[in-house]
């Protein structure tokens, strides 16, 4: 049921399963629940045409919209905070999960594999907030248009 593949998330989870055991919160006999995350092969080309349909609309909106002023500024930041979402995704995140997701479940969790782990986890919630700031943005620019 489980997948043999692991993510950062996942060895944060062990640290905190085992820190609970040396406290006594967890017994050591607990089960260990992971999520399949290579089971459903529909997720990506899901995902694919979502992000090609919302980048086909916000390039209609930048056209349809671009002569008006009080509207341009809103739609340009959102579009500099999606381009470097897209950007860091292809540079950074793509390369990072095929190499978390070739590792066995059974690799250590060493210091470098932690801090690696951690890092990709600062990135990925910067890049949430930089789509959460595009969507902000997005909003503004249509409430600017009522």
């Amino acid at each position: 049921m489980g997948s043999d593949r692991v993510c950062p998330c996942d060895f944060h989870s062990r640290q905190l399963r085992k820190d609970l055991q040396d406290t006594k919160m967890v017994s050591k006999s607990a089960p260990v629940i992971r999520a399949d995350r290579t089971s459903d092969k529909t997720v990506l080309p899901f995902l694919d045409t979502v992000q090609l349909l919302f980048t086909i609309s916000f390039i209609v909106t930048l056209i349809t919209n671009w002569k008006l002023p009080e509207v341009r500024p809103y739609l340009i930041l959102s579009l500099v905070c999606f381009l470097t979402v897209g950007a860091s995704s292809g540079v950074y995140f793509v390369k990072e999960i095929l190499t978390f997701s070739k590792m066995p479940a059974t690799t250590p969790a060493t210091l470098q594999l932690r801090l690696r782990a951690n890092r990709w986890l600062k990135w990925t919630t910067i890049r949430n907030v930089l789509q959460f700031v595009s969507l902000v943005l997005l909003l503004i620019a249509l409430d600017k248009l009522a």
